[in-house]
């Protein structure tokens, strides 16, 4: 009797739906690797590489005499905001203090900053970059100098906070090509 009683709750349980809740997931958004575009005719005595599927805008106005650039990452609603500065070592050494200074201000409670010191290989180059931890909508930015006039910042910012874990190969990939694009800048004067 117990045999057949158990073959009945199979069998009337077996061809039923699982309703139980599914948890949520979030697409995958792979990073796409297209190659790299010089940006040599800007305005500015400037040149690196960024990625060719982005696009440059140039932001009317200064400040301080500060010249903007701007590369948009479209499809992941995302902005390198950069700005170029010449001026005295004095300056320069200040804008940098400064960069530290609002960035400790800026982040999220509890977020942490990776500071990497950058040399060029030709030693014309130094400067930082910066990792910010934690669900920041900038999670990266760098500085970069030629220690005597010139001075070319960046701060990589997404137009929504993301989450971390969701944007993990996005992020990986958009500070991979901020590393490139540092590594192929040069300043022309």
């Amino acid at each position: 009797m117990n045999c057949l009683l158990g073959i009945i709750i199979t069998f009337n349980t077996a061809c039923q739906q699982d309703y139980s809740p599914r948890p949520v997931a979030f697409p995958r958004l792979d990073y796409p690797k297209m190659g790299y575009t010089t940006a040599d005719s800007l305005p500015y005595p400037i040149t690196f590489e960024y990625p060719a599927f982005a696009t440059l805008e140039f932001p009317s106005g200064t400040n301080n005499d500060q010249k903007w650039l701007n590369i948009r990452y479209e499809r992941f609603k995302a902005m390198l905001f950069t700005s170029y500065y010449r001026g005295s070592e004095k300056s320069i050494l200040q804008i940098m203090l400064e960069n530290e200074s609002v960035l400790n201000k800026q982040i999220p409670p509890y977020s942490r900053i990776r500071k990497q010191e950058y040399q060029s290989e030709d030693n014309l180059l130094e400067g930082y970059i910066y990792e910010i931890g934690g669900n920041s909508a900038n999670p990266l930015q760098f500085i970069l100098t030629d220690k005597h006039k010139q001075l070319f910042r960046g701060a990589l910012y997404f137009d929504y906070i993301p989450n971390r874990d969701s944007i993990k190969d996005i992020l990986d990939g958009l500070t991979g090509d901020v590393r490139h694009l540092m590594e192929s800048f040069k300043f022309k004067q």
